[in-house]
């Protein structure tokens, strides 16, 4: 390893296989601490009275179970990834089955600055659920369950994102387990898990099925060069980041070339990351030079008014 920054130690015992320091792992204390910090939010301004005194306590409960979960088997030392999910409750049988649509997004800190890169941002419209007032959630990884199930999979994701953008391709054990979950409930016949969905549209096991498929393996690379090699690097060597910028999104565009079709993952990230992307390379000195516009409109269509904007109010 030749960069002098100071890692979060789930990096450096084992989760990063490139970083190669299984010894310094054996040689430091090891800290146990769960690995999300979640904040949740619950809309209930569509359910009547009696609905929402069903619902008194929801919100917290699903924090505590995104919060206190043990979700991957290597000790988690460092920054919890900050989850924050937001659930719209759309209706109530007045039995405990709702129907909701629920949004999910994560970030991580960005080395040496105040800033957080955003990872994952999805919005989710079909999710079904039973819940009974007081029932505390509990994790059943052998089987699938409408409400923790759903929450296993974006904890999951988030995860993986996050172990991504530390080393490469480091978040695949994190997307093998949002895989089997996804499985399980194709199997349970449970609503919104369909494999069906045209090309590039947003579904569940659409994006796992991509993250879990080498064909998509560049994209993935690009998460940890971007963020490792190019944001995390600014505060100690501007001008070899940017470098280190440009040569991601070259090869990001090229990924994109060889795919040729649209991908649930590149969407998913450009949601998430159209803004900080604008920011990001519209501050680098040789933007025209290097055709940064370009390239993104070229990999983000669907945001192209942020970089026009950005490049010059068009």
């Amino acid at each position: 390893m030749t960069s002098s920054r100071e890692l979060p130690r789930r990096i450096l015992c084992g989760l990063a296989p490139l970083l190669l320091l299984a010894g310094l792992c054996a040689a430091v204390p090891r800290l146990v601490a769960q690995e999300i910090n979640a904040t949740v939010t619950v809309n209930m301004d569509q359910l009547n009275a009696a609905g929402r005194a069903e619902l008194e306590g929801f919100a917290d409960e699903v924090q505590r179970y995104l919060s206190s979960t043990r979700w991957t088997t290597d000790e988690w030392e460092g920054d919890k990834v900050p989850m924050s999910v937001t659930i719209f409750l759309l209706s109530s049988s007045g039995g405990g089955d709702y129907g909701a649509r629920i949004a999910v997004g994560s970030s991580r800190t960005i080395y040496g600055s105040t800033s957080t890169s955003p990872m994952l941002r999805a919005l989710d419209n079909n999710w079904t659920f039973r819940y009974v007032r007081g029932q505390p959630l509990v994790q059943d990884p052998g089987r699938y369950d409408p409400l923790t199930g759903l929450l296993d999979f974006y904890a999951y994701l988030a995860l993986g994102f996050d172990l991504d953008s530390y080393g490469e391709r480091g978040g695949s054990a994190m997307f093998e387990r949002a895989m089997l979950v996804a499985q399980r409930a194709q199997v349970g016949g449970y609503d919104g898990w369909s494999a069906n969905g045209a090309p590039g549209e947003y579904t569940r096991y659409g994006l796992v099925r991509e993250l879990t498929d080498g064909r998509f393996g560049a994209i993935r690379s690009f998460i940890f060069n971007y963020h490792f090699k190019g944001l995390d690097a600014l505060a100690a060597n501007r001008a070899a980041a940017h470098n280190a910028l440009d040569s991601s999104l070259n090869a990001l565009v090229r990924a994109v070339d060889a795919l040729g079709a649209p991908s649930v993952i590149l969407r998913v990230m450009n949601d998430a990351k159209s803004e900080e992307y604008a920011a990001v390379y519209g501050a680098m000195p040789d933007a025209a030079e290097r055709k940064v516009w370009q390239k993104l409109i070229y990999i983000d269509g669907a945001h192209a008014s942020v970089y026009n904007r950005a490049q010059g109010g068009r």
